[in-house]
């Protein structure tokens, strides 16, 4: 009986002791995993992929987790609502950067902790929405234009917005933005030179037009990549598209075509910015840094949708035959480009946008 009755005491000591050293262990995966350096970057889908990732990683120990967005406006809606917190880095388009710097969302950069900014082209740096590029790093650019399906036409092709808006050119219904400012400043593009100076009398001519224009669009395209679908499917022989997008189109279909339309035309610079409420500067830098490597921006322009702001995008674009339509809308320094700034109030651009949808 004292033999059984040890045994059983033993038992119950090991058992504790088992007990003991599974907490400890539990405890200590905890602490390990409290210590993995994390930052969580909000971008676009379609921007960064998980091979970069994944060389980021394994060069840095810097675990990257990726929240897609689909525009800035949500983009502008999570970190307003959270107040940055739970985000390290994110990509607004230039047209927003202001709305985020008013609302105390950006954090200064410190460009001491850059080692790349010397290549950045200079024409990216410094407009309008920053000025001394206090709060944003460019990352990549492109120029909007006409994407146009060559097979519709069968006499010369203006060189105009005008193929948007006028029926009897294509005879075919065409790709619009479905975004209030972009078709607003677009169609002032057209109308008057400039989208500066939009009295009442003038938008209610850009309203007339839209109106008259909405029987003949096709699809009011919400991203890029359906502007592709529209040219490729042969839905529509003409459509507003960025050139990145077209860019990769024409190198598969050589019916497709990118035009510069004389008026000018719009170009958007996608940039990288702190939360201000983002504790993890240095892990932030360390992969900012790494995504600016020639190999790293080297892999993103080849297969992605991507035109990067560094010096070296035109030999980029020659070494990987780049259509010269395409070259010449980010190099021909005549070609008169504009930003999709807030011109207009969105109550007022809201307003426009609603009779036109609903005509």
């Amino acid at each position: 009986m004292k033999i059984v009755s040890l045994l059983f005491r033993a038992g119950i000591i090991f058992f504790w002791i088992g007990c003991l050293i599974v907490l400890l262990a539990i405890a200590s995966v905890g602490s390990l995993s409290q210590n993995v350096k994390t930052i969580n970057v909000l971008t676009y889908p379609a921007t960064l992929d998980q091979k970069i990732i994944a060389e980021f990683e394994k060069e840095t120990g810097i675990r990257v987790n990726l929240i897609y967005y689909e525009n800035n406006e949500e983009l502008f809606v999570k970190l307003l609502t959270t107040k940055g917190q739970g985000y390290d880095l994110f990509m607004p388009s230039d047209y927003s950067v202001e709305r985020f710097i008013k609302h105390g969302l950006m954090k200064p950069i410190d460009k001491s902790k850059l080692n790349f900014w010397h290549r950045i082209n200079p024409r990216v740096i410094g407009q309008y929405f920053d000025p001394e590029n206090i709060y944003t790093i460019p990352f990549f650019w492109t120029v909007y234009g006409l994407g146009i399906n060559r097979n519709f036409f069968d006499k010369k092709i203006p060189d105009s917005w005008q193929l948007l808006f006028d029926y009897s050119l294509s005879h075919a219904k065409v790709g619009m933005f479905n975004l209030a400012r972009e078709a607003l400043l677009t169609t002032a593009l057209y109308l008057f030179g400039g989208i500066e100076n939009l009295t009442e009398q003038k938008i209610k001519q850009i309203q007339t037009i839209l109106v008259n224009q909405k029987k003949n669009v096709e699809a009011y395209i919400d991203a890029d990549f359906r502007a592709n679908y529209l040219l490729a499917s042969d839905a529509s022989p003409v459509v507003v598209a960025a050139s990145t997008f077209i860019a990769q189109l024409m190198k598969e279909n050589e019916a497709i075509d990118f035009i510069l339309p004389r008026e000018g035309t719009f170009i958007l610079i996608d940039s990288w910015a702190l939360p201000t409420a983002t504790t993890k500067d240095d892990l932030v830098y360390q992969f900012i840094n790494f995504l600016f490597k020639p190999s790293a921006l080297l892999h993103l322009f080849q297969n992605y949708p991507f035109f990067p702001v560094t010096n070296d995008l035109k030999m980029l674009m020659e070494e990987n035959e780049v259509p010269e339509s395409i070259i010449r809308a980010h190099f021909d320094t005549k070609l008169k480009l504009e930003f999709f700034k807030n011109v207009l109030s969105d109550e007022s651009a809201n307003n426009v946008w609603i009779t036109v949808k609903t005509s």
